[in-house]
Formats: C-alpha cells, structure tokens, sequence
C-alpha cells in the first residue's frame, strides 16, 4: 500500500510562525468533521496559538468539537503556554520533537508539559515510541515498561499506539500487553496513595497533583472535586458516581487523580465519549437528568450488576441541586451501597 502523501521536517526551518498549519485541504476536512458531528479534531504541526484560533474560527463559535493540539516541533514548545491556553487539550508526540530537540532534554520538556496540562486542568495524551519493541516482538524491553510506569504516575491521561497497531505483527498482544502494565502501575499506585493519604492537605506530598483553582474567579465545581477526593480517601470509597451534562466536573475530578474509579452520567451521547477519554473515567448515557434519587438508585445497581461495588462500599456522588441546569454541580453526598 503507498502513501498519499508525506511530511518533511526540516529542525533548522522552525522560525516561521507566520506560518499557517492549516491549509484548504484541512479546512475541507474541518467542515466535513463538522457535517459528522465528530467529537474533537487534532491540529498538527501548530506552532503558535494563532493555529488553534484559526481551527476554532472556521468550525465557529457554536462548535462542541473539542479542538487538541499536537506538540511535534521546536516552536510549538517555546509556545507552549499559549497553545495549552488556547486548547482543549494536549497531544505530545515525542517521535517529531526528537528530531527538532536534543534527546537527552526531551525527558523533563515532556514531565514539564504534562505537569502544565494539570495545573491547566486539560487533559495530555502520549503518542508513539511507547511498545515499539512488540512491532515484531511479543515482549516489551525493560525500559519500555519503566518508561509506560513514569508516564501513568505523571499523570498521564492516555497512552497512544501507533506503529505498534499500523505496522505491528502483534497488535492485540501489543493492546492486551500496555492494559495489564498500566492496571498493574495504576493498582499499585492507588493502594499506596491510599495508605498514606487520608485529607486532600497532604495528597501533594505523596504523588498527587493538586490543580490550583483560579482564585480570581473562584470554581463551586473545582472546590467540590477537591472535596470529593478528600471524601474518598476518609471513606475509602469505591466509586464516585458524578452527573454531568457539561463534562466540566469530571475533568477536574479526573485531573484530582481519584484513587477510586469515576462513573459519569450523562444525558449527551457526546459528553459521554468525550469524557470517557480521561483517566479512570467511564461514563453511562441515560435518558433523563430528572429525579435524582430514583435516578442514583439506577446507578448504583448499574455499578453492582457491573462489580464496580460490593455490598456495603462507600459510593461519593456529586451533582447540582437545580436538576436540568448544566454547569451547576454544588453537591456532595456520600452513601453507603
């Protein structure tokens, strides 16, 4: 199979930023993305936020597309600050930025990039060189799970395969290998932040990142994530049931790093894939956002039928006490399954 068509990367040619990323075939791409009513788009080779406005001004202000901006060029990390800003999110693939930066410096640029992604409270995503040994291979090298276990307790929302799933001779071993490691890291990691953490004061101190809430313009939502983590670690809760029908609060309970599962329940078919993408985040679609308790009673055997609780677990829901009015979550309550 031949290509249609390639990309030629130049390291020295990166001072044009005037440079648009965008050309006529891409703007075609972004209406036909608009027609199917997808649920993000992915900008590649942006160098400056102008390239993320320009995307989000052809598919207009009324748009729910979630726009991600990938990071492959020397340019795009000197502007790092000002696409993070202008994104929904982040994609760093590392394979590019190796030819457009030292190695060796690569490591804390992406540690750096994605602790900014977290104080930013947008979701990072990791894409290639993650099991390229396992391209032909059906056994990942040491370092590849070192690396894989540095990249989940950073925080990492995703891990991306891609040669590994194009080319690859094993691609289902490959997805089979990277789960186990992953659930392994992240088990581990949680009983341990379990043992040690039991107030939202000291989460910082054992590995967890805290995202500072804009004081200027101070969260109802962000401060009851915060409390939603502390409520989980003070009950070792099994599950946080949380309704959503913006998405907004799952982002800041996902980038809490909850030691416990997240649940989000939603009316939009949309939110629902959407959020599905962050860490420890599984989400159900129901009909109506109505009647809160018989609607929570629902969930919960939903979560028993599917072994996410037990009989006698801790279960944190949040939600908003205005039922049908998005972007309004204001409360907590802890039940006992």
């Amino acid at each position: 199979m031949k290509a249609k068509s390639f990309s030629v990367h130049l390291p020295d040619s990166d001072n044009g930023e005037e440079l648009s990323c965008i050309n006529v075939r891409d703007i075609k791409d972004l209406n036909h993305a608009m027609k199917l009513d997808v649920d993000s788009i992915a900008i590649t080779g942006a160098r400056t936020k102008k390239d993320v406005e320009e995307a989000r001004f052809i598919l207009g202000p009324k748009s729910h597309i979630k726009v991600i901006t990938k990071i492959q060029n020397a340019v795009a990390l000197e502007n790092f600050d000002e696409i993070l800003e202008a994104s929904d999110g982040i994609i760093i693939s590392r394979n590019y930025l190796s030819l457009h930066i030292p190695v060796e410096k690569l490591f804390f640029k992406q540690k750096e990039m994605i602790q900014k992604c977290h104080i930013a409270g947008k979701p990072v995503t990791i894409v290639s060189q993650v099991l390229e040994s396992m391209v032909q291979g059906l056994v990942p090298t040491s370092s590849e799970v070192n690396d894989i276990a540095n990249l989940i307790l950073d925080g990492v929302d995703s891990l991306t395969l891609v040669t590994e799933t194009t080319y690859g001779a094993h691609k289902k071993e490959t997805l089979e290998t990277l789960s186990r490691i992953c659930f392994e890291i992240e088990y581990n990691e949680v009983t341990r932040r379990q043992k040690e953490a039991r107030s939202i004061d000291n989460l910082t101190q054992i590995g967890y990142v805290v995202p500072k809430p804009n004081i200027a313009s101070p969260s109802t939502s962000q401060t009851i994530a915060s409390c939603a983590i502390k409520a989980v670690n003070d009950t070792s809760a099994s599950l946080i049931i949380a309704f959503t029908q913006t998405g907004s609060t799952i982002l800041k309970l996902s980038k809490l790093r909850s030691p416990c599962p997240i649940l989000a329940v939603t009316i939009s078919e949309k939110i629902a894939r959407q959020v599905s993408l962050l860490a420890s985040v599984t989400a159900i679609r129901v009909g109506s956002m109505y009647g809160k308790e018989g609607l929570l009673q629902k969930v919960v055997n939903i979560a028993q039928e599917k072994n996410w609780v037990q009989s006698g677990d801790f279960v944190v829901v949040t939600f908003g006490d205005v039922e049908g009015v998005a972007g309004k979550t204001n409360s907590l309550k802890i039940i006992k399954v």
